[in-house]
């Protein structure tokens, strides 16, 4: 297999490799990749002399930049601090890395694509399995490997406390966590709706994005159930005011009713009580939901708690003993500059991007509200959308 394409797969899959632990403690199968994967990546870029505009992606560039001089001072400033939040910043400035320097020109997005897409539809078959097997049998699969280690004990612990018991759960699928799963088939609902090639001529070509959509559902996900309403939304928005011939009007009718039925089955259900009260949870009865999360804001925007320094340059990666989102994250590692800059490289980005490829970075964002997809392994498989772009005679012009 060629080395691009093991690169590719690698980050493709990569919260799947993250969840697996490797022989070597503390190291997860990604990273490990990833890390043998370097020297045959520069030893290609030297040997075939690519010229820097061909594989340096500049706005993520700028970013490592920061960060790297960011946490080179902080050495010099607070050594304790420094030696606090070494590793969270080397793992960060490692994934930066690897996104500026190597997606360009490494990452094959059409192959990316497709990798995608079997794991998202795998992943959603796997999902519905677990769901019957607590529903009718009262038992849970897990969806982990048997026999091989896991990076985080909570993960065990969860697969053995539930084996068999009546408890209400959340599947996970393949995933460390349902709000992985979520996101992961959230970029391949973008993906499919907004930049693969494919066109949608009848009904049955949107079997894919129906089948991941139910599984946000009934994953229980509220990030996930309103990722996929928002998603739908505009692309439907989007055909309606692009499309005027009777024949596509009738196939957007039929994908609305389609989608009142589902809302409606929806709000009958007892997932709809989950998910209102996941949603607006402010503990962890029912998990921090979407709302629920916006608790912590208060905490890290509480201005009288903090030093002017804090709230000019931050308080580096440290870690939190309550759920930060991406969002506000940046605000308490790196303050009002770190705002700033990550404000300008994003915006720099929506600039100049494709119209398809801002729905991505949208996406993204959005999920950073109350997830995170900005420091966490998500933008590993986020930004090779973002980066790249799948062409085709069949995208479907988003005008964004």
């Amino acid at each position: 297999m060629k080395i691009r394409n093991i690169f590719t797969l690698c980050l493709t899959i990569f919260p799947i490799l993250m969840t697996y632990e490797t022989p070597i403690k503390g190291i997860a199968y990604g990273d490990l990749i990833l890390l043998l994967l370097y020297p045959f990546l520069f030893y290609k870029i030297i040997s075939e002399k690519r010229k820097v505009k061909d594989i340096v992606y500049f706005p993520l560039v700028i970013l490592f930049l920061y960060l790297l001089v960011y946490y080179l001072l902080l050495a010099f400033i607070d050594a304790k601090l420094f030696s606090e939040t070494s590793i969270k910043f080397i793992h960060n400035l490692f994934y930066l890395f690897t996104l500026s320097f190597f997606v360009k020109s490494f990452y094959d997005i059409d192959i990316g694509y497709k990798v995608l897409k079997v794991v998202s539809i795998v992943a959603t078959f796997f999902l519905f399995i677990q769901i019957m097997g607590v529903t009718i049998f009262h038992i849970y699969i897990p969806g982990t490997l048997p026999g091989v280690p896991v990076m985080r004990d909570e993960l065990e612990l969860f697969n053995e406390t539930v084996m068999g018991s009546n408890m209400v759960i959340r599947p996970r699928s393949i995933f460390n966590e349902p709000a992985e799963y979520a996101t992961y088939t959230s970029l391949f609902l973008a993906v499919e709706l907004f930049l693969s090639k494919k066109e949608h001529k009848s009904i049955r070509n949107y079997w894919c994005e129906i089948i991941v959509t139910i599984g946000l559902v009934v994953s229980k996900s509220s990030t996930g159930i309103v990722c996929a309403f928002f998603l739908w939304c505009v692309y439907l928005m989007i055909r309606i005011k692009k499309n005027h011939s009777k024949k596509e009007l009738k196939k957007m009718m039929v994908l609305l009713v389609l989608g009142v039925i589902c809302i409606v089955i929806f709000f009958k259900s007892s997932a709809f009580e989950y998910f209102i009260n996941k949603t607006y949870s402010m503990n962890n009865e029912w998990g921090y939901g979407v709302l629920g999360r916006f608790e912590n804001y208060d905490k890290v925007f509480s201005l009288k708690d903090l030093t002017v320094s804090q709230i000019i340059f931050g308080n580096a990666m440290i870690n939190t003993i309550y759920y930060i989102p991406g969002i506000p994250r940046i605000f308490l590692y790196f303050g009002i500059i770190g705002v700033l800059i990550y404000s300008l490289i994003y915006l720099y980005i929506v600039v100049n991007s494709d119209s398809e490829q801002k729905v991505i970075l949208l996406l993204m964002l959005f999920i950073a509200f109350a997830g995170d997809t900005i420091f966490g392994v998500s933008g590993m498989y986020f930004y090779p959308f973002i980066i790249n772009k799948i062409r085709g005679e069949n995208e479907i012009k988003c005008n964004l």
